[in-house]
């Protein structure tokens, strides 16, 4: 395992901790936060940018949004479900398939 990180770390990647530290925290003003924060916002402004996204397959932010949720991915077999706000890639679902009416 040390050898692994040893070699990443000679290579130029950095752990998320580093990376939050380093770059993040350091080079982006408090002020900002909540708004890279919301996930929605900022893909609306990446998209303003011209910068590409993944697409956005819907937004579910209500309990009655949350009833909708299986029509809304009816059509698709592979996605992700990320919180609208969040950090680290907590509560991050990746559904890779769909078998016997169940997501994988």
């Amino acid at each position: 395992m040390f050898r692994t990180w040893k070699m990443l770390s000679e290579r130029g990647v950095v752990g998320i901790n580093e990376r939050n530290s380093e770059y993040v925290l350091r080079l982006n003003p408090r002020r900002f936060y909540p708004l890279v924060d919301d996930k929605a916002q900022t893909k609306q402004r990446a998209l303003a940018a011209g910068i590409r996204v993944p697409q956005m397959y819907g937004l579910i932010d209500s309990e009655h949004g949350a009833s909708e949720l299986a029509e809304t991915l009816a059509p698709y077999r592979d996605f992700v479900i990320k919180p609208a706000n969040g950090a680290g890639g907590d509560g991050i679902i990746v559904v890779s398939d769909r078998f016997e009416g169940r997501y994988r």
